[in-house]
């Protein structure tokens, strides 16, 4: 029996830091998911394992998280948000050349919302994305805006051109 707890830990040890020595050599978009939930919540691959089972979408994922300790819940939903402003950091470079790509874009981000957002992009002289951002979050069927709010923005970013967009949830 001793022996096979020893054999038991060895392997798991091995296994521990081959993944280790993987993820300081390697990019993260090369990881999988379940390497990534391991990192993202701390667990050991058959939690992380379990874990993935457990959901149909990375977005269940995200809805899980109330099963976390509070503490957790809201540093990964911090996380996730950082995710998404760096993300989006390269997308503001981006020049809008279609109103297809841009709704692409825009229908990729909000799909899985479960409420309206209006979503205002502020434009340069040259097309680029200067800032993206929701003004506004609404109920599962309609979103208030005020065109106030919009121009100030729009001001605020010195914007040559504004493109404002909503998702409809249902």
């Amino acid at each position: 029996m001793t022996r096979t707890a020893e054999n038991t830990c060895t392997k798991q040890l091995m296994i521990s830091n081959t993944f280790n020595n993987r993820i300081r050599t390697t990019n993260f978009n090369e990881l999988s998911t379940q390497e990534l939930i391991e990192l993202s919540f701390n667990l050991k691959p058959s939690e992380a394992a379990k874990l993935l089972d457990s959901i149909d979408g990375l977005t269940d994922l995200r809805n899980g998280l109330s099963k976390f300790p509070t503490t957790m819940e809201f540093q990964f939903k911090a996380s996730f948000e950082l995710s998404k402003r760096i993300l989006q950091f390269g997308v503001k470079k981006e020049k809008i050349t279609s109103s297809y790509g841009l709704a692409q874009h825009l229908i990729q981000e909000t799909c899985d919302l479960e409420q309206e957002h209006f979503i205002l992009l502020t434009l340069n002289t040259k097309n680029q994305i200067i800032r993206q951002r929701t003004l506004f979050i609404g109920t599962l069927n309609q979103s208030i805006a005020h065109p106030r709010d919009i121009f100030r923005e729009a001001i605020r970013d010195n914007a040559a051109q504004i493109i404002v967009a909503h998702n409809h949830p249902s």
